[in-house]
């Protein structure tokens, strides 16, 4: 089994948490957004967990992903580094290699926002990067997994010539479709499941958005799959973690506790390939 943490750490020194919470879900691979300066305190507290523990590769100030593992579950190696993305390649003990694309995409709501105009050829060129490495790779086993700061149902998700992420396991085991003579990869999104639940969360971040169109509660913190690794998900969806030990990561009113936490929960995903 491998297990799989993501979290949006909002720039806060959660060092204590993030080791907490490999602890208890036994994590191999933990990819964190957002991070403090002090990320050396992460990596000393996931070792007091696992000895195993390392960085992937050289922690830069710029870069807004940071990925951790455990030597004995996997080996890394960095593909590809771009502003908002990087591609891991990890060699498994089951002799096939599984790419991991970690993602933390410019925010949605803010001053000066990204129209989709501007968005969506970043997400076409982050396509166009995981395809090529899945090419050089020679494997089609690829994991995106991070803060796309968009929907399931966004159009920078869903579109053909970006991730074109459906929610339907059976349309994503077609492996592909086809439009206008060319050929487009799917990848499953199990992250559809968190809308239409009655208990909370609903999604992973709550906003109010200041127009007329209000969500509220959004997925942004996602884990998106290729067909190939489907079966490896089982019936175990990905997901929303609310309780840290004995204490709640929620409000009484329902949302995120920003003031002790981040104002994004974390998210696990557990994959039986080892």
């Amino acid at each position: 089994m491998l297990n799989l943490l993501f979290w949006n750490l909002n720039k806060k020194s959660l060092s204590e948490s993030v080791g907490l919470l490999a602890e208890e879900r036994e994590a191999d691979i933990v990819v964190l957004a957002e991070m403090p300066q002090s990320t050396e305190e992460i990596l000393t507290r996931l070792r007091q967990y696992n000895s195993d523990f390392m960085a992937s590769d050289q922690i830069l100030p710029q870069r807004r992903v940071i990925l951790y593992h455990r030597s004995s579950s996997a080996q890394v190696q960095c593909l590809h580094d771009a502003k908002y993305w990087t591609i891991y390649q990890l060699d498994l003990s089951d002799g096939e290699p599984l790419i991991l694309v970690a993602v933390h995409m410019p925010a949605k709501f803010r001053r000066g926002l990204i129209g989709l105009e501007n968005r969506l050829p970043l997400f076409q060129q982050l396509c166009q990067h995981i395809l090529k490495e899945e090419s050089a790779s020679g494997t089609d086993r690829t994991i995106v997994v991070g803060d796309l700061n968009q929907n399931p149902f966004d159009n920078e998700i869903v579109h053909l010539e970006t991730l074109n992420a459906v929610m339907d396991p059976d349309v994503a085991t077609r492996v592909s479709c086809q439009r206008d003579g060319q050929t487009y990869k799917y990848f499953y999104n199990p992250m559809w499941t968190a809308y239409g639940r009655r208990q909370a969360p609903m999604g992973t971040y709550y906003y109010q958005e200041p127009d007329y169109v209000r969500y509220y509660w959004h997925v942004f913190d996602q884990v998106l799959l290729r067909p190939d690794l489907i079966p490896a998900l089982g019936d175990k969806m990905p997901t929303f973690i609310t309780e840290l030990g004995d204490e709640s990561l929620i409000r009484d009113n329902g949302r995120p506790d920003n003031s002790r936490f981040s104002d994004h929960l974390p998210i696990a995903l557990s994959l039986n390939i080892i």
